[in-house]
């Protein structure tokens, strides 16, 4: 299982065999080596194909997913839809390698297929004798898709998503193909299923809109509306969005997530039974980057990458808000040409395309930078006079820099006599022997850093404080760094760190 594809595949058949729609697809003469939906003996409906006809109403059917066999009756098995007939079979077949049956016998015996079964078939427990040397994993991949498709599978296959269901899939990771790509903050996204519907869609608007004729009507922003697209002779739902002209009007093609104007000859009135399903796409938008130039306006080479890098590929969104906020705020992975995951949004920034923006979590400001994130204790034997930065509690308030006149007194520079280096207090290792942390660093030497979990919070917190109180610091003045001098730094990713001086090196500093 590579991914939710075959998963929403299986609950698909199920849900639809299940209905009343598929009472009239009976198989009444079956031939051999015809594709159907059989029924299995835990009385689900799989994919098959008929490998024998045995007579007496039965048949032997192959499950093509599973790989296994079975005889069934003919009340047992149904006609396949196209949509479920079109991905390609699951099961692989196999064989070990560098053995054969033991003695040079040409079969298998019954102990050895007994014994092998056991060993592999649909599952890799251990059995009871060896749970004493069982270790505490993270979950498979497989467990993991089965319990969110568990989860998921119903909101998804739905035919409409509403907003309170979207609430319900806040920081999963979501299967979708990208349809369409205005800009980075202004991405349509389709769930995987919805190629199908949009199909059986297309097909019932061409059925009531083919043979239509224009009337006049009194269109308005908002109204929904039948599209009709000459170049590809499509009729598409959508809704207006302006009055361009008395003659042309801009719509929103609400399935597929295009925008384009139109003449209002193209244009009908949507039947009632065709606004019963819900949109087929989704408005995201990307989080934590901003346009690059100090512009809030994307530029068209940003556009026009992104557009190029995603436009009809499959990805995964995470949904990074669980309040229905339009455009859904989402971070998108996709796998490039490697086969390795990537993060769209910093995909963009390595290119030079997006700028870094940390989202401001509303915490609790209580505690001041200024007095705990960066409280420095003094060293005496230091005579050097230096001004200081004033770093300014309040995250709505600009930060201020000393200047060399002391007359003006409204940045409140303040000149200490001992020079602050010195050290951070050291960090606060948790009480217990295991606790969970993530790896935030790997050094040369092999040295491993993590962050505790339970420092997560704090952390988040203080960063947030030191992009706010170091937006803007004026020109560097000279300034001769001392070894185990504390610092702000400057990442390549535009953030500010915390930092300690560990050589100087001329003009160079580490």
């Amino acid at each position: 299982i590579e991914s939710l594809d075959f998963l929403f595949l299986l609950k698909g058949i199920e849900e639809f065999y299940k209905s009343e729609d598929a009472e009239n697809l009976e198989i009444l003469c079956p031939v051999q080596d015809q594709a159907c939906v059989a029924k299995f003996e835990d009385g689900i409906w799989y994919r098959a194909k008929v490998i024998g006809l045995p007579g007496h109403r039965e048949v032997e059917v192959k499950y093509v997913d599973f790989g296994n066999t079975a005889k069934i009756t003919l009340k047992d098995m149904r006609k396949i839809k196209d949509e479920f007939l079109n991905p390609a079979e699951k099961a692989i077949k196999c064989k070990l390698a560098y053995i054969e049956p033991y003695k040079g016998t040409v079969q298998w015996s019954k102990d050895a297929k007994e014994k092998f079964e056991e060993k592999t078939q649909d599952k890799y427990t251990l059995k009871d004798n060896s749970k004493k040397h069982i270790e505490v994993w993270d979950p498979s991949p497989e467990e993991i898709i089965s319990n969110e498709v568990n989860n998921l599978i119903n909101p998804l296959f739905a035919k409409s998503l509403p907003s309170e269901d979207l609430q319900s899939l806040y920081n999963k990771e979501l299967p979708v193909h990208i349809c369409n790509i205005v800009s980075p903050e202004k991405i349509y996204v389709q769930w995987l299923l919805t190629e199908n519907l949009l199909h059986s869609l297309g097909e019932k608007m061409i059925a009531a809109y083919e043979n239509s004729k224009w009337e006049p009507v009194k269109w308005e922003s908002d109204m929904h509306c039948a599209v009709n697209i000459p170049d590809k002779n499509q009729w598409r739902r959508g809704q207006i969005i302006r009055m361009v002209t008395d003659t042309l009007v801009e719509v929103l093609l609400y399935d597929v997530g295009v925008e384009l104007v139109v003449n209002i000859n193209c244009l009908r009135e949507l039947q009632e039974n065709l606004k019963t399903m819900g949109r087929l796409s989704l408005e995201c938008s990307l989080v934590d980057i901003r346009p690059t130039g100090g512009s809030d306006k994307w530029t068209a080479t940003a556009c026009d990458c992104l557009s190029l890098y995603l436009t009809g590929a499959v990805a995964t969104i995470i949904i990074q808000e669980n309040n229905t906020t339009w455009p859904l705020p989402v971070k998108i992975f996709c796998r490039d040409e490697k086969g390795e995951r990537v993060d769209v949004s910093k995909y963009l920034i390595k290119k030079g395309l997006a700028l870094r923006e940390t989202r401001i979590n509303k915490l609790d400001n209580s505690h001041s930078l200024s007095q705990k994130s960066l409280e420095i204790p003094q060293e005496q034997g230091e005579s050097v006079v230096t001004k200081c930065i004033k770093i300014n509690s309040d995250p709505d308030k600009k930060a201020a820099v000393g200047i060399s006149e002391p007359k003006v007194t409204e940045f409140r520079e303040k000149i200490l006599e001992p020079r602050t280096t010195g050290c951070y207090k050291p960090p606060a290792i948790p009480n217990q022997k295991v606790f969970e942390a993530v790896v935030s660093c790997i050094a040369d030497d092999g040295t491993i850093f993590v962050v505790p979990k339970l420092s997560e919070f704090e952390l988040t917190k203080m960063m947030d404080e030191i992009q706010s109180n170091l937006k803007c610091l004026g020109l560097l003045e000279p300034y001769f760094w001392k070894k185990g001098e504390a610092c702000a730094v400057r990442g390549s990713d535009t953030m500010w760190y915390r930092g300690k001086v560990m050589e100087v090196i001329g003009s160079t500093i580490r």
